[in-house]
Parts: structure tokens; C-alpha cells; sequence
């Protein structure tokens, strides 16, 4: 449940990261280039978002599995 859960929330942030950034991305190499389109190689792109989505996934799953390191038996007998 949590891989999913993960799942769906970095990619989700990921969309609307590269959503958000469109705009003004196509502003300046308006400005620069005289293009909306910006002119970033596939590769670099490819790099960005998969750093983002690494990044987001052990933020997520690194704190989870340390909160969920205990078995279910021992802590149900546990006092906080």
C-alpha cells in the first residue's frame, strides 16, 4: 500500500511540477531564443524529472519504513 500510495503522489507532483514550470520556461526562451519552446535536450529532461521522482520516493518510503519497522505483535503491546 505504501509503494502505491507513493506512487500516485510522485507522480502526481512530477505532472504538475513539470505543469507549473511550462509557462514561465516558455516566457524566457521567448525571450532569448524567440521560441516557445524551450530548447532543453531529452536526456537533461529525462535526468530532472527522474532526480525529482527519486528524491520523492525516499522522502516518502525511507520515514514509512522506519515508522513500520515494528512487527504488528510487538507493538500492539507497547506503551507510549
Amino acid at each position: 500500500m505504501m509503494r502505491a500510495e507513493t506512487t500516485i503522489a510522485v507522480l502526481t507532483a512530477v505532472a504538475v511540477g513539470l505543469l507549473a514550470a511550462l509557462p514561465p520556461l516558455a516566457g524566457v526562451s521567448l525571450g532569448l531564443t524567440e521560441s516557445l519552446i524551450p530548447s532543453i535536450s531529452l536526456t537533461a529532461l529525462a535526468g530532472i524529472v527522474g532526480a525529482a521522482g527519486l528524491l520523492g520516493c525516499f522522502s516518502i518510503m525511507i520515514p514509512t519504513g522506519f515508522a513500520l519497522r515494528a512487527t504488528p505483535v510487538d507493538a500492539i503491546g507497547l506503551r507510549e
